[in-house]
Formats: C-alpha cells, structure tokens, sequence
C-alpha cells in the first residue's frame, strides 16, 4: 500500500505503549495495524452489539416479569398480615366474650319477673 500522507501525531504515554504493543516493524506498521484491524472487526462488532441489545431487551422483560412477581407477593404479604390483625382482634373479642360469659354464669338466676323487679327494687333502696 502506498503511503503518500505524512502526519504528525500527538499521544499520550498509554497510547504510545499500547501502539507499540502492537503487531508489526515501526511505529507506523504498528499504528496502521491497529486502524486496519479496527476497520475490518466493525461489521462482527455491530453484529455483536445487536446480539447483545437482544438478550438486553430479554433481561429488562425476565426483569420486569419479577418485579411483577415481587408486587404480587408484596400484595399477598399485606393481605395476611391484616388477616393475622383481624385474626387477633377476633382472639380478644372472644376472650372478652368468655370473661362475659364467666361472670354471667355466677349471677342469680331469677325464677319471673316480679322476683327479679323486687330484687332491684331493694337493690334501689338498700
């Protein structure tokens, strides 16, 4: 290949070792290598990135299917904890019920009516 342009090139050290690191005779056989080689991956390289935008799209679907999934569970775990809360409000309510019972069960029975107004009327008057 015939090589009619000459340029002048400004690099830092890190380039200049990676230059160097490169197949070829001189700095410039290195350099042009590089370009060249960088020039004939491109088509494989795009190839790649769309392979890779694919799976991508596939991750952020798997992804958002979980987050779904997590919402759900999320949702489920709010349902029983207020079912445990009723579960335990009704707990008290019977406890409550069975002390009421208790203590009914130890008052007086009365026979009729008239027994049991006589005994609030001397309940009134005492």
């Amino acid at each position: 290949m015939a090589k009619n342009n000459q340029k002048c090139v400004r690099m830092s050290d890190e380039i200049l070792d990676i230059v160097m690191a490169s197949s070829g005779d001189g700095f410039n056989d290195k350099f042009e290598n590089i370009v060249v080689d960088f020039k004939k991956t491109i088509p494989e390289r795009e190839k790649r990135l769309k392979v890779l935008d694919v799976q991508i799209a596939d991750k952020l679907k798997d992804l958002n299917k979980i987050e779904e999934r997590i919402r759900g569970i999320k949702n489920f775990e709010f349902s029983l904890d207020n079912i445990r809360t009723n579960i335990l409000r009704i707990n008290d309510t019977t406890k409550a019920i069975i002390d009421v019972s208790q203590i009914i069960k130890t008052l007086p029975v009365a026979s009729d009516k008239n027994e049991i107004q006589k005994n609030n009327s001397k309940k009134c008057i005492s």
